[in-house]
C-alpha cells in the first residue's frame, strides 16, 4: 500500500459533505463496494489523482483495522470472566435472601440471565480457542454484551435493596466506566492506523531514495 504526494487542491467541506463521509464510514465497514462510487464523488469535483489515490489506501487501511477484532475480542473474555465470577459470589449471597422483595426478584432474574449467558459464552470461547478463532460473530457478541448488561443490572439490584444511593452510584460508576472504555477503544483504532500510516510513508520515502539516480 503505497501513498503518492498529494497536489494542492483547495476543498472546504460543509456539513452536508461531513455527514456524507460519515454516513460512508459506517457503510464502508460491512460493504467495501461502496468504496469507488464515493470515490467518485470526489473525482466529479476534480480532486486530482494522487489525492483519490491517497484517500483509497487510507480508507482501506480503515476498514482492515476496524475488522481486526482479536484484541477487543481479548479484552471481552477478560471482562466476560470477571463477570462469571461476580455472577458465582452474588449467586452466594442472594439465596440466602431470598425474593421476598421485588427488588431482589428483578436481581436475581438479571442474575439468572447473566450466569447462563456468561457460561454459554466461556463455553464458546473455549471451543473457538481450540479452532484457533480469534474473533466473533454477531450473535456470540450479542450474548457477551447481554451477559456483562445483566450482571451489571444485578449487582445493581442488590444494592437497590440496601440502598438506593448506593446503587445509584454504582450504576453511575458503570456508566463513567463504559465511556471511558469506548474513548480507548477509539483512541487504540486511531493509533493503530496513526502507526500504520507512519510506515507506509516511511517505506514509501525509503523506495524513492533508492529510485533516485546516482552520479
Amino acid at each position: 500500500m503505497e501513498f503518492k504526494i498529494a497536489v494542492p487542491y483547495d476543498f472546504k467541506p460543509g456539513v452536508k459533505d461531513i455527514i456524507e463521509i460519515m454516513r460512508f464510514l459506517w457503510r464502508y465497514r460491512k460493504h467495501p463496494e461502496a468504496l469507488e462510487p464515493f470515490l467518485d464523488s470526489f473525482r466529479a469535483r476534480g480532486v486530482p489523482y494522487p489525492n483519490i489515490h491517497n484517500v483509497r489506501n487510507a480508507m482501506t487501511l480503515w476498514r482492515e483495522t476496524y475488522l481486526d477484532t482479536a484484541s477487543a475480542y481479548r479484552i471481552d473474555n477478560y471482562l466476560l470472566t470477571g463477570m462469571g465470577a461476580v455472577d458465582l459470589i452474588l449467586l452466594t449471597i442472594l439465596v440466602p435472601l431470598g425474593v421476598s422483595d421485588g427488588r431482589l426478584f428483578w436481581a436475581f432474574i438479571a442474575l439468572v440471565v447473566s450466569l447462563v449467558l456468561a457460561g454459554a459464552a466461556l463455553f464458546i470461547n473455549f471451543v473457538k480457542r481450540d479452532l484457533s478463532i480469534t474473533t466473533y460473530g454477531k450473535i456470540h457478541g450479542g450474548v457477551i454484551s447481554i451477559a456483562l448488561i445483566s450482571g451489571a443490572l444485578a449487582m445493581a439490584g442488590m444494592l437497590w435493596y440496601i440502598d438506593i444511593r448506593i446503587a445509584t452510584l454504582f450504576l453511575s460508576l458503570v456508566l463513567i466506566v463504559w465511556i471511558i472504555w469506548i474513548i480507548c477503544i477509539g483512541y487504540y483504532v486511531a493509533m493503530r492506523l496513526l502507526l500504520a500510516m507512519t510506515r507506509i510513508l516511511e517505506a514509501a520515502n525509503a523506495q524513492s531514495e533508492l529510485d533516485e539516480p546516482t552520479e
